[in-house]
This record gives structure tokens, C-alpha cells and sequence, in this order.
């Protein structure tokens, strides 16, 4: 497994692709501050050639609550490579690449769910990574092993924020058994927050991921108020998720490089 640090996040697929600025700037990941690296509407999503990506998807990432990586992140709506079942999938060795299946139910989900492993990758470090770890109570746990690897619930945790101010109960939406309290939801927030305005370098995950299953959680329905998560039992006793339209996707043209073979 440590052979090729392939990471497969399938949830999602959407990632960043380097601008040449920020290439030069933040290559190794080490050497930039995590308040260099990511901000408010900060990211540009753009097809494989370059080219600024048509649909509702910039107006997505434009709208986050969370800070967003810096520069350009390259999309390719069509199957993962090698798991053509994945939601959609981030590789490790191309942490501003991201594939995304072209019929999933909560696209806008998964997108920032992705987004939110780029944002571990590119800016986050062990610090914040502790930070969320004791957010959820979970300090024995591993960043990618295990049944409910800290990774993917950070990555979810990621995308809810991005969405929604304040939450009542997301646990029929949400994946990976990510089921934060209201208070943990806005602490968790605050943590994202403070790690794109850290002043110490980023450093990637301390353990290599193994392949993770694929899933598409079905969206939350439509919020009575803006930036609040429906559910409270004194209105809504048992509120159902709804299955969101198909929604016209970009499409992706041309064949990505080969990849390195993924571990079983």
C-alpha cells in the first residue's frame, strides 16, 4: 500500500488544479502556510483543458460558508478510473484532479464533500487534524483506517458546513456515520475556519488511505430557513429525503494519463 500512496476518496469527485502561481508557491505542500492556501471563494473549477467550467458548479463552491483552496481545480465528470461505481474519487498523487460520476443524486454534496478532502490535503495540519478529532470525540482514531476513517467524516463534515450554518439532525443524509450534534456542527465549522487561517505549513495526512467504499447519499430536502438543516421534531417529527433531480452535468472529453494500479 505504501507503494504508490494512491488515495481513492469515492464520495465525491472534485479536485484542484494548481494555477501556475500556486504551483510554484505550494508544490510540496510543506513550505506555504494554510492562510496562503485557501479563502473564501478561492477556488476556480475548470474543465480538463482549462477552460471555465459551465453549470451550477462555481456557483456552488462560490457560495461555501468554509474557505476553499486556492487556484484551479481541474473536474472530469465521467467515472473514476479503476471504480466506475464511486460517487467520485481524488487521487493522492493528484490531489487538484477530481472525477465525478455524471448521474449522482446530491451532486453539490459530493462536490464539497471532495472539495473538503482537497482542503485536508492542501491545507491542513496535524494540529487541525487533532482539533476535529476531539471535536468528535474520537482521539483513539485513525485519519484513514478503520470502519469510519476520520478522513472521510472530515470530508463530510466539510461539505455540511459549506452548506449549512446550523444543523438539527442530518443523520438521515449524511455518510460514513457522520452524526454531529448542533453544537459539534458549529465547533467543527469554527475548526475549518481557523485551519485556512493557520499560520503553520500544511502537512498531508499521517497515514496513507486505503480504498474506500463507494456511496451517494440522497440530499437533504429543501431548509424552511436558509442555512439550517429541517428536522427539528416540534415541526418536522420525521422529515424524508427526497431524491433530487438529474441534473445536466458538464461533460468531460478526453482520456486521463494512466494511473497507478489501487490496493485491494
Amino acid at each position: 500500500m505504501a507503494r504508490w500512496r494512491v488515495l481513492l476518496v469515492v464520495i465525491l469527485g472534485l479536485c484542484p488544479v494548481v494555477a501556475a502561481g500556486a504551483l510554484a508557491a505550494g508544490s510540496s505542500g510543506q513550505a506555504t502556510t494554510s492562510s496562503a492556501r485557501a479563502a473564501k471563494g478561492a477556488v476556480t473549477l475548470v474543465t480538463p483543458h482549462g477552460r471555465a467550467l459551465k453549470g451550477p458548479w462555481q456557483r456552488w463552491a462560490d457560495r461555501a460558508l468554509v474557505p476553499t483552496v486556492r487556484g484551479r481545480v481541474r473536474v472530469r465528470v465521467a467515472p473514476c478510473p479503476a471504480r466506475p461505481a464511486a460517487a467520485g474519487c481524488v487521487y493522492t498523487k493528484r490531489p487538484r484532479t477530481i472525477w465525478l460520476r455524471p448521474d449522482l443524486r446530491d451532486p453539490r454534496g459530493v462536490l464539497l464533500h471532495e472539495l473538503g478532502h482537497v482542503f485536508d490535503l492542501k491545507v491542513m495540519n496535524n494540529r487541525d487534524r487533532g482539533a476535529f478529532r476531539r471535536a468528535l470525540r474520537r482521539r483513539d482514531a485513525r485519519w484513514w483506517r478503520g470502519a469510519r476513517p476520520l478522513a472521510e467524516q472530515f470530508a463530510e463534515a466539510y461539505s455540511w458546513c459549506a452548506r449549512y450554518a446550523r444543523i438539527v439532525s442530518i443523520a438521515k443524509y449524511s455518510s460514513y456515520d457522520y452524526r454531529p450534534t448542533a453544537r459539534q456542527h458549529k465547533r467543527i465549522c469554527k475548526i475549518v475556519r481557523a485551519a485556512a487561517r493557520d499560520r503553520r505549513a500544511a502537512r498531508k495526512p499521517p497515514d496513507l488511505p486505503p480504498v474506500t467504499r463507494p456511496h451517494d447519499p440522497p440530499p437533504a430536502p429543501p431548509s424552511e430557513a436558509p442555512g439550517t438543516v429541517p428536522g427539528d421534531p416540534k415541526r418536522d417529527p420525521s422529515p424524508t429525503p427526497t431524491p433530487g433531480p438529474v441534473l445536466p452535468l458538464p461533460t468531460s472529453t478526453g482520456t486521463p494519463p494512466p494511473l497507478p494500479p489501487l490496493l485491494p
